[in-house]
């Protein structure tokens, strides 16, 4: 009887060694499930290209942006004041496409600032 119940011991230890060992190879081998991309992240990789191209980037002050479009591919127009070349700050229209590629904008065009 002692014999019987140390076997069934044994084969219930081994079997929850595997599973857990099972779990931790599932949970290391799977990829991480991408975080979900929308609109306000098309509208903040537009603004960091404006910024990019102002004369002044630490002056910009951006209004309301509209994303159009779904994943990959949005069109953001909005507005930003910022400095020119003359310390002038000029409000500026702005018209921006951009296309997710894996997990990077890329910057199909970009309109309206002079």
């Amino acid at each position: 009887m002692m014999k019987a119940l140390r076997w069934v011991a044994a084969h219930w230890i081994l079997l929850a060694a595997g599973f857990i060992g099972a779990v931790i190879v599932v949970g290391v081998l799977l990829p991480d499930k991408p975080e979900p991309v929308d609109a306000d992240d098309a509208v903040a990789a537009c603004r960091g290209f404006v910024e990019a191209r102002l004369k002044a980037p630490s002056t910009a002050e951006f209004g309301t942006a509209r994303a159009a479009g779904s994943s990959p591919a949005w069109t953001v127009r909005g507005t930003v004041t910022a400095e020119n070349s003359f310390g002038v700050p000029l409000r500026m229209d702005y018209t921006c496409a951009v296309r997710l590629d894996g997990d990077v904008f890329r910057l199909e065009s970009l309109a309206g600032l002079t």
